[in-house]
Order: C-alpha cells, then sequence, then structure tokens
C-alpha cells in the first residue's frame, strides 16, 4: 500500500471506528470513513513556480520524489565524508602531495571532464 493513498473503511452510524464491520456490505445505512495514515510525519515544502508547474503538469508524485531526493543527498554526504577519511588516512601514510602531484591531478580531472584534450604523464 502507498504511503500516501487514503484507507476507506465502511461504517453504520454511530459505530466507533475501531469496531468497523468486517464486509462493507453489512448493516442498513452505511457511512464512508476516510483515514490517511499517520505513521509519517507531514513536512510543508516551498518550490519554485517553475517545478511546481512541472510538477502539476506531469502529475508527479511529490512525495515519492521528496524521499527520493533526500536519501540521493544523504548518500552523496555519506560519499563526500568517505572520500575525506580516505585521503586523510592517505596523507597519513604517504605524506602530502606535492605541487606538481596536484597539477597532475587537476590536469588529469581536466581531460576525463572533456576539459582539456593533452596527455597527462604520471
Amino acid at each position: 500500500m502507498n504511503d500516501c493513498e487514503p484507507i476507506s473503511r465502511t461504517a453504520s452510524p454511530g459505530q466507533q471506528a475501531s469496531r468497523l464491520p468486517a464486509r462493507p456490505d453489512e448493516g442498513l445505512t452505511k457511512l464512508s470513513v476516510i483515514v490517511y495514515r499517520s505513521d509519517m510525519p507531514r513536512l510543508h515544502v516551498h518550490l519554485p513556480d517553475d517545478l511546481y508547474q512541472i510538477v502539476k503538469e506531469r502529475q508527479l508524485p511529490t512525495s515519492k520524489l521528496l524521499q527520493e531526493a533526500v536519501r540521493a543527498e544523504r548518500h552523496r554526504q555519506t560519499a563526500l565524508k568517505e572520500t575525506d577519511r580516505y585521503l586523510a588516512e592517505l596523507f597519513a601514510e604517504l605524506g602530502e602531495p606535492s605541487a606538481e602531484d596536484w597539477a597532475q591531478a587537476e590536469a588529469l580531472v581536466r581531460r576525463v571532464r572533456g576539459q582539456e584534450p593533452t596527455s597527462v604523464s604520471l
């Protein structure tokens, strides 16, 4: 079940929600009750007009998109922290890179990004 979908139940008038009939066709008069799951906190989010239009036009699932974006950002931040930790270990073991090492590394990055078509000697 999707966390944002309503849960529909049918109850006779005066019947408590915890004692709803097992079958929706029981009883003479029916009253539809819609209960939204409340096991997740709600969050109010502001979007710029252009993003709001995209969400509405394409009928995007905003809750799911936000959940995925938060998880992706958490993953990105964790990867950055792990990279920093790994580099600190390398620097402790091998020493800080020289100016020449940094220049070679930066040239390699530019080449990989397609910004500089020259070769790099390592």
